[in-house]
C-alpha cells in the first residue's frame, strides 16, 4: 500500500479503538459521536462530529479533525463492524482497492 494509505489505516484503527472505548482516554477525548438535535436517519450511521478548524494547513491535519473526517467517509458496513480484527481486514481491503 502507498504511504498515504498506511497513514489513513493507522488513523482509522485509532478512531475505531476510541469509538469502542479501547483506546487511551486522551485519544478517546478527541473524538465525539455525532448526535443530531432531532431524529434523523443519519443518527443510526455511527458518524462522528467533525470540529471546526481555522487553519487549512494545520487544522485539517489534527487527529481530532482528520480522524472523524476519514471515519465518516467509510462505507456503513465497515463502520458497523464490532471486531477489531475484522475491521482491520476490511479497512486494508478498502484502502487497497481505492489505491489501485
Amino acid at each position: 500500500m502507498p504511504v498515504a494509505a498506511r497513514i489513513e489505516f493507522k488513523i482509522l484503527v485509532l478512531v475505531f479503538k476510541a469509538y469502542h472505548g479501547i483506546a487511551p482516554l486522551y485519544i478517546s477525548d478527541m473524538i465525539t459521536k455525532y448526535e443530531p438535535t432531532r431524529s434523523l436517519r443519519s443518527s443510526s450511521k455511527r458518524l462522528l462530529a467533525v470540529p471546526r478548524y481555522n487553519l487549512k494547513t494545520y487544522g485539517r491535519r489534527a487527529f481530532s479533525v482528520n480522524g472523524p473526517m476519514l471515519w465518516n467517509s467509510l462505507p456503513n458496513n465497515i463502520r458497523e463492524t464490532e471486531s477489531l480484527s475484522t475491521f482491520k481486514k476490511q479497512i486494508k481491503t478498502f484502502l487497497f482497492k481505492r489505491s489501485f
